[in-house]
């Protein structure tokens, strides 16, 4: 797993939130966690149903990322000692092949009562400096749902651009598909020039 240092940051009342990479020992409240958004979110990919209430699993996935340089997982965490819960998670997956290891794919999520006060901007930029130091790692890609205007604006935020769109890419229970905007963001930009000049 890429590492970060843990990062202290308070929302606009006070409240104090822990951003840090996991380890095996939380998968368990990572599996709450999905279980609980799944259930909340209208643009999760995959259904509550198809969550597996598998703490093993669990801890077999979060090792993938420990083993795996060019992989980042991050939690944001409440500080309570009694009861710390986990309200928001991003992963970012980098590819193993040397020709696509230059970029990757990450997926962000947070918690129905934490959205709209901060946390998902902090994970990606916490995502993103990682990425300016990592050696291989240029480019950043994201899958979104057409339909999802406040991730867009999010997203535009930071700098991605739509670069493509797979039609229908979601059909939801009532028949209703939904495209996938495909959006990116280079993060080494002389990189990012020098492949423009040469197209």
């Amino acid at each position: 797993m890429g590492f970060m240092d843990s990062r202290l940051i308070h929302l606009e009342n006070g409240t104090p939130i822990r951003l840090r990479n996991p380890g095996i020992a939380d998968a368990r409240r990572i599996l709450a966690y999905r279980k609980k958004e799944a259930h909340t979110h209208d643009f999760e990919v995959v259904t509550a149903e198809e969550i597996k209430d598998d703490e093993e699993l669990q801890r077999k996935w979060l090792f993938s990322y420990i083993q795996e340089p060019n992989k980042l997982c991050l939690i944001a965490e409440t500080l309570d000692p009694r009861n710390s819960e986990v309200v928001g998670m991003l992963d970012f997956y980098g590819h193993p092949w040397l020709r696509l290891a230059h970029h990757g794919t990450m997926g962000i999520g947070v918690a129905l009562a934490w959205r709209g006060r901060g946390i998902g901007r902090a994970l990606i930029q916490t995502m993103i400096d990682w990425t300016h130091r990592h050696p291989t790692i240029e480019k950043i890609y994201l899958g979104v749902w057409a339909n999802n205007l406040r991730a867009q604006a999010l997203y535009t935020s930071f700098g991605f651009i739509e670069e493509s769109r797979r039609l229908a890419y979601f059909k939801l229970d009532h028949g209703h598909y939904v495209d996938e905007i495909v959006m990116a963001l280079w993060v080494k930009d002389p990189l990012r020039l020098a492949y423009l000049r040469s197209s």
